[in-house]
Parts: structure tokens; sequence; C-alpha cells
């Protein structure tokens, strides 16, 4: 991890793998296609952001569809639980506990207060779903596709020094992904 080009590639397959992840949850719950389309072509939403420049605009456009990402990963609820769906609830616990990690080694002493305040945020988590585990994790998968997006997307704009050919790729990616998730098996 202390590679930075290893760190690159980290991040664009934890995207991947979360993006395979939503591929699956909106076949399983039956998602209506515009919304499958929504969730492959978001990254590409930035470059309408960009072309109209007006920050107010920008602001709110992101806090609605970051809104809408999050509603339907936290209540689209795929029915029962599969070995599918558990591989990728372990995943995902898997990603936020190296991400966890990843930000305890680099905040030193205050690691402690991070630990502290991330276990009061996890029991008011499960006190606002109702200690609803499969929501919880859900909820774990959105805080996942979130911080993916953003280093994935920061990382490719380094590499390629554009924002335009980032965000392509990134919803070359996430359309891939969501592909890849819809043929996988729902039991």
């Amino acid at each position: 991890m202390q590679n930075p080009k290893l760190l690159d590639w980290v991040w664009v397959a934890i995207f991947t793998t979360i993006s395979i992840s939503n591929g699956w949850l909106l076949r399983t719950t039956h998602a209506p296609i515009p919304l499958v389309i929504f969730f492959g072509t978001f990254p590409l939403l930035s470059l309408v952001y960009k072309l109209i420049e007006h920050p107010l605009f920008l602001n709110i456009s992101l806090i609605i569809f970051w809104i809408v990402i999050a509603f339907v990963i936290g209540n689209f609820q795929p029915p029962g639980l599969t070995i599918v769906g558990i591989i990728f609830y372990s995943i995902n616990i898997l990603f936020f506990s190296l991400v966890l990690l990843n930000i305890l080694s680099n905040v030193g002493s205050l690691g402690y207060l991070l630990i502290f305040l991330f276990a009061i945020a996890t029991l008011f988590l499960f006190q606002i779903t109702n200690y609803n585990w499969e929501r919880s994790l859900r909820l774990i998968w959105y805080c996942n596709l979130m911080l993916s997006t953003n280093n994935a997307g920061i990382r490719f704009c380094q590499y390629f020094q554009s924002f335009s050919k980032a965000m392509l790729v990134l919803t070359a990616i996430a359309s891939l992904g969501i592909s890849l998730g819809w043929v996988l098996p729902t039991k």
C-alpha cells in the first residue's frame, strides 16, 4: 500500500467491484432501466456540470444525484440473502476496513479518536436502521461507492491530466461493472 501506483490500481479495482455489486443489486431488485442507465453513467454527469460552471448548480446537482444513489442502495432490498449477496457484503466490509486502516495509518494519534467516533457512528447507524443489518451493510456499500468514485476519479485525472477523459473512463468502468453484475446469478 506504500506504492502510489499500486494504490491507484487498488482504487480502480474497488470502484469496479462496487460497480459490479451495483449491477447485481439493480437486477435483483428489478430496478427500472432508466435507473440502471443512471448508475452506469453517473460519472459522465460530471462533464455536464463542468460545462455549466455554475457552483451552486454543481453543488445542488451533485447532492441530488448522490441522494438518489443513496436511496437506491439503501432502500432497494434484494429478495432474501443469497450467496452472491453475502459475497458482495463481505467484500464491502473488507473494503471499508481497508479504508479505515488507511485513514488510521495516516492520522497517527488521532486514530483512537476516529475509532471512538466510528463506534458512535456505527451505533447511530444501527439505531436509524432499526438494527437492520442488511440495510446497514448497504449503507457501508454506499460509502464505499462514494469513496472509490472520488479516489479513482482523482487518480484518473492525474494520470490523464484531463477531467473529461477521467470521467469517460470512470463511466466506461461503471457501465462495464453494471453489465457484469447484471449477469451474475440472483440466487
